[in-house]
């Protein structure tokens, strides 16, 4: 039941045919589209009042009503809030999918929860959210994909699964103000840029799981004071550690990279 709502939500993006309709939730017009009329569950498609003329708070319910018929919101779709000037947002317990660009450009944006049974967050989905100070990923999440994070320059913590194993392109790209991170303990790759530009990183712990950290990953981590290494780390790309000083530590037990300081 579970996988057939994610190939829903997927195939969703690609018909032509998916209905759509509106309810009106805290003074907006809020547009829903039907995944599966059988499981009734529906994704939140677009918003529309993007007003810049005041900054709002928007509570999503769990369920919409459409021609007697309860639907439950499973998805936030590709760009419905994008650019909008909400600065803070609740979202649904029945919620397992956040859609590319659901939330990116939301500048005002400072205070979200994320459910604890989503799963899969898109590419860019919190994208210059820069007032952004504070991220908890729940153990359910799998997927963070290209971007999610970057540019969120006053984010301060966010908190990884450990269902996590791989943090794509680009993903927490200037954070500024992000001072720590715990890696997740099954991490197997670190993507090319993944932290670059994060000036206030001190330190980094590579789980023993972490076998290849791509090109340019910690570029300009100017910060950076310790990385202590992966017993099982097998490939550093070009320009990994570029503008960073600092002291790397490794265990004795990885051959590739031995300890220099």
């Amino acid at each position: 039941k579970f996988f057939t709502t994610i190939l829903l939500i997927a195939l969703s993006f690609l018909s032509c045919n998916s209905q759509t309709f509106k309810v009106y939730i805290g003074g907006t017009d809020i547009y829903c589209t039907i995944l599966d009329k059988i499981e009734k569950t529906c994704m939140i498609s677009s918003n529309r009042d993007l007003s810049p003329s005041y900054y709002r708070e928007l509570d999503l319910p769990s369920t919409v009503e459409y021609e007697n018929t309860t639907y439950t919101v499973v998805a936030i779709g590709k760009g419905a809030f994008a650019h909008d000037n909400i600065k803070k947002i609740e979202l649904p317990n029945t919620l397992i999918s956040i859609g590319d660009s659901a939330f990116c450009s939301c500048s005002k944006l400072h205070t979200i929860t994320i459910p604890k049974n989503v799963t899969f967050i898109g590419n860019k989905a919190f994208e210059d959210c820069s007032l952004l100070s504070y991220v908890n990923l729940p153990d359910a999440t799998t997927h963070i994909g290209n971007r999610a994070f970057s540019n969120c320059k006053f984010l301060e913590y966010i908190r990884l699964s450990n269902a996590i194993d791989t943090i794509r392109y680009e993903t927490f790209l200037n954070c500024h103000d992000l001072q720590a991170i715990n890696l997740p303990n099954g991490l197997k790759y670190l993507g090319k840029s993944a932290f670059s530009g994060c000036s206030s990183l001190t330190s980094i712990i590579m789980p023993n799981s972490l076998t290849n950290v791509d090109t340019s990953a910690f570029n300009s981590c100017i910060s950076m004071s310790s990385i202590t290494f992966s017993n099982s780390l097998t490939c550093i790309g070009d320009s990994v550690f570029i503008f960073c000083i600092y002291n790397h530590r490794t265990t004795k037990t990885n051959q590739k990279y031995p300890s220099v300081n």
